[in-house]
């Protein structure tokens, strides 16, 4: 018996489960968005209802989109770290800290910063300045904007047009959404954290704006390590 397997094409049902899955992850369709019917996703991408009702039904196994009878198929809350989430119960058992995460960010994400600089298109960056609008907005009615910072990251992810990168992102993206909340709520008790972050987001977009790679690493590392810094002077309190 052979021990290699025939090669197939891609298919069509995994590339629709995957870009509405990239969608998911952009925050290009949001928590609680409801997806259009299934006639009509269809007939917009081109394949049958079948397909689609397949593509569906794995997002709703991984917990991303959730079907409500009767009423349609909607956008999970996937930011909340809920039970299937690995991170929560490491963090609450004080497995990995919020540093350790952090450290891990710094690598990947001043990766990011580098080829998204490189890379990024004009809709690369008309994503990135409305998260970054949507986060000032969010953090003036009262919130974190933890949300919409997750997008941010994730979108400099698909600006790097590398597939492994983004890859590695989707697989941390359960990691980031609570690490950032988690990090957001300590470091916002100090209302001037909130102006120094949200610069440090411009900074980092702006970089990339222009394909300025060494100002887009520089920035992106600066912004990590401030975090890391003040969890750190944290403990010396």
């Amino acid at each position: 018996m052979s021990q290699f397997k025939q090669i197939r094409p891609k298919k069509i049902a995994d590339q629709v489960f995957e870009q509405l899955r990239d969608l998911i992850f952009r925050g290009q369709i949001k928590p609680g968005d409801q997806l259009p019917p299934e006639r009509e996703l269809a007939s917009q991408m081109g394949v049958s209802r079948p397909t689609v009702r397949n593509a569906v039904g794995r997002l709703v196994s991984l917990g991303l989109v959730e079907q409500r009878q009767g009423q349609g198929t909607f956008v999970a809350n996937h930011h909340e770290g809920g039970v299937n989430n690995p991170l929560r119960p490491m963090i609450e058992g004080q497995a990995v800290s919020l540093t350790q995460l952090l450290e891990v960010r710094l690598g990947l994400e001043c990766n990011s910063a580098v080829l998204a600089a490189r890379r990024a298109t004009k809709e690369d960056i008309s994503l990135l300045e409305k998260s970054l609008a949507l986060m000032s907005d969010q953090i003036h009615q009262g919130g974190l904007g933890s949300a919409e910072d997750v997008y941010f990251h994730m979108r400099i992810a698909y600006a790097t047009k590398n597939p492994l990168q983004v890859q590695l992102m989707k697989h941390f993206y359960d990691y980031m959404a609570v690490g950032i909340r988690e990090n957001l709520q300590i470091l916002y008790q100090d209302v001037v954290n909130v102006d120094l972050v949200h610069q440090q987001h411009v900074r980092v977009m702006q970089a990339i704006k222009e394909h300025d790679t060494h100002a887009a690493f520089d920035y992106m590392r600066s912004h990590i390590n401030f975090v890391i810094d003040y969890f750190e002077g944290l403990k010396e309190l």
